[in-house]
């Protein structure tokens, strides 16, 4: 079971330290990998990063020409000044990996075509840096080849973390695959007593992981070379040992290289592969933000460049050019043999922070037609009993209909949920007439949860702002960073109807005067869920926002006002 909660990874590829004009170390390049760690910062400060888990995967050419002698202080730098930036933002749980490049070769080292090990000497200058580098993000993992696995266990679930060496060059009788590309293009091997080593460290740690009853949920492979580099066989191995449920099962390759942000969504009948690139480059500097959310089924991507003294969103992956209106990418994190049908949005109040639940076929045929025949069910049992409250003295009737209507949620959408999960529905009213800006509760079902009725007098802002806004449900889980008291739910929604006369501006008196406060709702509807089970549970929340429950309670509202006659400051 994962929890719904987000995993932050910036991918980083490519930075060429040590870059040189003229000679000497060039203090633009330097400057604008400075620039780059500020706007990491600056990106997680919009999103909801506090305490969050944080990886950092690095593909590949930290340094610029396998210069040790003279870079490697430049390379400590820049990574000591990461963590404490970091640091500062409240990213408190960072793990780092590291793949090695082909400019991470020691340039003093002899070069040879020949055997696996007689190649590995050329990079004990790479192992021992990164060491240092692990060391500096206090991370208890021990370099002592260039490449391994390792688990991470994040706040949204284990991830496995695949390092693979891609950067041995086969002999010259194994023929590029285009040399127009590039003299070494499709000249890479990874060897298989690499790729032995790599499945069974893995299966070792998948059967650990397993008997602790916390299976692994996601694998990423980082390499410096995109697979088609390597040489014809060992593409064609690399590939089918990633797309093997048996072999390393990798959901997403995160390579460099190419000094280019691409993202290609692989998939055969029951695996899927990911590929993101990037990298900073000598010339086109870019990065990579990636939000991991294995509850949701969803990956994030973010592509930033330098540009004008900053840095701005990439958008040059995107065939017709255009600004996608959430400044980002999405795409399953796996494609089984259900296979991937849609994704349901779910309401922030930020593009940049917006999140999508991806939708299986599992949930399409179980779970969705029973929300949707509960929402029916829910809106006709009201609707029957509408006109006996809305009849006569409206205006003494409205409370009961709203108690009404808090009842039939309970009873008609509890089915949404698992087994008493449901814990309640309210509304909640605004205090314009006392002069301050707040919410209490004015009805709520079931009348013996007294933890609903009791809840204290709050002021407007956290998900009520947010579904004000933004004219959407609003829930918890994707919207945290937007409530500051602690939530006695496991989740919970925020719903504003959009009935005549419930948003508006209101005056209220303060301190002798009139002040306006704009856009404010007059009714909110919630609903509540604990100790259930977490993934169905939130996903009934998803799909009722997605199916339209403020549209429903919209409507039930508006229809009562329609037949009182009345307007909602005389119903209140």
């Amino acid at each position: 079971m994962y929890e719904n909660r987000n995993v932050y990874i910036l991918h980083l590829s490519d930075l060429h330290i040590g870059k040189k004009d003229g000679g000497v170390l060039d203090p633009r390049h330097m400057r604008i990998l400075s620039d780059l760690i500020d706007d990491v910062v600056s990106q997680l400060e919009i999103m909801e990063s506090d305490d969050s888990s944080f990886i950092i995967a690095v593909s590949g050419d930290i340094i610029d020409g396998g210069d040790y002698n003279k870079n490697r202080d430049a390379v400590m730098q820049f990574f000591s000044d990461l963590r404490d930036k970091l640091s500062d933002c409240n990213i408190n749980r960072v793990a780092i990996f590291i793949a090695p490049g082909n400019h991470d070769r020691d340039e003093t080292a002899i070069y040879t075509n020949d055997t696996w090990d007689s190649q590995k000497g050329v990079y004990s200058p790479f192992v021992d840096m990164t060491s240092k580098i692990q060391t500096l993000f206090d991370n208890n993992i021990t370099v002592a080849e260039t490449y391994g696995v390792s688990v991470v266990d994040t706040i949204g679930g284990k991830i496995c973390f695949l390092v693979m060496d891609t950067t041995h060059i086969a002999s010259d009788d194994v023929h590029a695959k285009d040399s127009s590309v590039h003299k070494n293009y499709g000249r890479y091997f990874v060897g298989q007593e690499q790729l032995l080593t790599l499945r069974n460290q893995y299966q070792t740690l998948c059967h650990k992981c397993k008997k602790e009853n916390k299976p692994i949920g996601l694998t990423i492979a980082i390499t410096h070379l995109p697979l088609d580099w390597l040489t014809p066989m060992d593409e064609e191995i690399c590939t089918k040992y990633f797309l093997s449920n048996s072999q390393l099962d990798v959901d997403v390759l995160m390579c460099g290289h190419i000094h280019q942000a691409t993202a290609t969504n692989y998939f055969k009948h029951d695996h899927s592969l990911l590929t993101l690139t990037t990298g900073v480059g000598k010339t086109d500097i870019q990065y990579s933000l990636y939000v991991v959310n294995m509850f949701n089924n969803s990956i994030d991507v973010i592509m930033r460049k330098a540009l004008d003294g900053g840095f701005t969103y990439d958008y040059h992956v995107y065939a017709d050019k255009k600004k996608p209106k959430d400044e980002k990418l999405r795409y399953p994190l796996k494609i089984e043999d259900s296979g991937v049908l849609v994704y349901i949005d779910v309401n922030t109040p930020t593009p940049i922070e917006s999140r999508s639940q991806f939708v299986d076929q599992e949930l399409i045929v179980t779970q969705l037609p029973k929300v949707a025949q509960s929402l029916s069910a829910f809106a006709a049992k009201v609707v029957k009993v509408q006109e006996h409250y809305a009849i006569g003295h409206a205006e003494n009737n409205f409370a009961g209909y709203l108690m009404e209507i808090c009842s039939c949620a309970v009873e008609w959408l509890s089915d949404c949920f698992s087994d008493d999960s449901l814990k309640g529905a309210y509304f909640k009213r605004h205090n314009w007439q006392d002069g301050s800006d707040t919410y209490h509760v004015q009805a709520w079902a079931p009348r013996e949860e007294r933890a609903i009725g009791e809840q204290a007098v709050m002021e407007y802002g956290g998900l009520i702002k947010v579904a004000t806004e933004t004219r959407r449900p609003a829930i918890y889980s994707a919207n945290r960073r937007h409530i500051v008291l602690s939530p006695i739910w496991d989740d919970f929604m925020t719903l504003v109807p959009d009935f005549a006369g419930n948003v508006r501006d209101i005056t209220v008196p303060r301190d002798g005067k009139s002040v306006k406060l704009k856009n404010r709702p007059i009714l909110t509807f919630g609903l509540s869920i604990k100790n259930g089970f977490a993934q169905r549970d939130t996903r009934g929340l998803y799909l009722l926002a997605h199916l339209g429950l403020d549209k429903v309670i919209e409507m039930l509202l508006d229809d009562f006002i329609v037949q009182s006659g009345k307007s909602i400051n005389e119903l209140l």
